[in-house]
């Protein structure tokens, strides 16, 4: 098979590639547990003690997650409360309780770790009817007397409207557990900016009272901004975080380029694996925005994705040890849940990196001497990219800074400049 693709390959070189530094808006909050526990005293909660508090936790590799939990839960305690996690993603996880917890793990959610016991119980309960169907509802989570739900604030993947991912899209998708996920996404993408919030005006309608705690991360993936909301406040607060949540995001140094190298994609980076938003990739018509990238290649799958490889449908080209970590069923369930399975479909998988990238520079351009080919480690991970001349050439160097190169493909020191 190698030898097929050398004759495709013939006389392309893999191109020189400089470190480069981008800069963004640093603003960033240093304190974690500090902030978690002013934002949740400023919340106005009502009294704690001797309450079981349920505290939902997603899948996503949100910024300082497992410090997020652990403070919360403290909180909690300090204030009386009996604090319990619980597994809210809908059909991750490979929608079952060993796996839910396992991603927790992953993430460093543990019950050791955090000081409170984890619930995983997919059990749910029927609680009402949205859009002609039934609106479930975790069973752990109707029997705990209080609810507090953290999430982080972006934009979705898949969709627009003034609620995307964050608060409300935990309760109606994360605490709906695997049927609530698969009934809402039957309805459809297209129709998600109205019925994640009926989902979840359903939900809060019968479910004990509920807060949640709003993370908004930074370009460097920390966290820039936190805030408690009360339910009822949910559709009135989470839209100005959003937009807040939109202007902080990472870039790329150019908008237009040839070839997108990404070292790892995963759950833990985005629902699609690599964020859309970043790379233009959409498996949906109903969200628009970021890059215009002719090739992506994707090399390698996160640990903490647990073989998860939704997203690998976005790329054009990735390798045969991508597919081969790929656990498909795990893949399936969540694709099929989601009722999207474009972002499950193979690219054209090659013996091996190199091979993969110089096929992805033939393809996307004429003149592979001057390919603007950018190579990053996740689309959670911009401040740090390697590039070619093409893209210096292109970018806006007051926003950038070169540290080193031009360094040879095989010589280029990747991992000193993925911290």
């Amino acid at each position: 098979m190698s030898g097929m693709f050398d004759k495709f390959t013939e006389g392309i070189e893999l191109p020189e590639l400089y470190a480069v530094r981008q800069r963004f808006d640093v603003t960033a909050i240093d304190d974690i547990e500090g902030n978690v526990a002013t934002a949740l005293s400023a919340g106005r909660l009502p009294k704690l003690t001797g309450k079981r508090v349920g505290i939902a936790v997603g899948s996503r590799g949100i910024a300082d997650i497992d410090t997020v939990a652990q403070a919360t839960v403290e909180w909690v305690k300090s204030r009386g409360g009996r604090p319990f996690i619980l597994p809210a993603m809908g059909s991750h996880g490979g929608g079952t309780e060993a796996g839910q917890i396992g991603v927790l793990a992953s993430l460093g959610v543990t019950e050791e770790g955090v000081g409170a016991p984890i619930h995983g119980s997919l059990d749910v309960d029927i609680v009402g009817h949205a859009y002609g169907q039934p609106v479930y509802f975790s069973s752990e989570a109707r029997l705990s007397d209080l609810l507090l739900v953290i999430n982080r604030v972006k934009p979705h993947t898949a969709f627009r409207g003034s609620r995307e991912s964050g608060l409300t899209k935990m309760v109606a998708i994360g605490l709906g557990k695997q049927k609530g996920a698969e009934t809402l996404h039957g309805l459809g993408l297209g129709l998600s900016a109205d019925t994640i919030p009926q989902f979840a005006d359903v939900i809060m309608r019968v479910a004990p009272p509920l807060y949640g705690l709003a993370l908004v991360e930074n370009a460097y993936h920390r966290i820039a901004l936190m805030k408690v909301l009360p339910g009822d406040q949910f559709a009135q607060e989470e839209p100005s975080l959003l937009v807040k949540a939109k202007e902080l995001m990472p870039t790329f140094p150019i908008a237009e380029f040839d070839v997108l190298v990404v070292d790892k994609i995963g759950k833990n980076i985005s629902g699609d694996g690599m964020d859309p938003n970043i790379t233009g990739r959409y498996a949906t018509p109903y969200a628009s925005g970021g890059a215009d990238v002719k090739k992506v290649v994707v090399l390698g799958l996160t640990e903490e994705t647990h073989g998860n490889g939704n997203g690998i449908g976005m790329a054009d080209l990735t390798t045969e040890q991508v597919f081969a970590s790929i656990d498909w069923e795990v893949t399936y369930v969540n694709a099929l849940t989601a009722t999207v399975t474009t972002t499950i479909k193979r690219p054209l998988a090659l013996p091996s990196d190199d091979e993969a990238v110089r096929l992805a520079i033939k393809l996307a351009t004429p003149n592979p001497a001057e390919v603007t080919l950018i190579r990053v480690r996740d689309t959670l991970s911009l401040n740090q990219v390697l590039v070619t001349k093409g893209v210096l050439d292109a970018a806006n160097t007051s926003n950038i800074d070169i540290e080193g190169g031009p360094f040879r493909w095989e010589d280029a020191p990747w991992q000193s400049h993925w911290n």
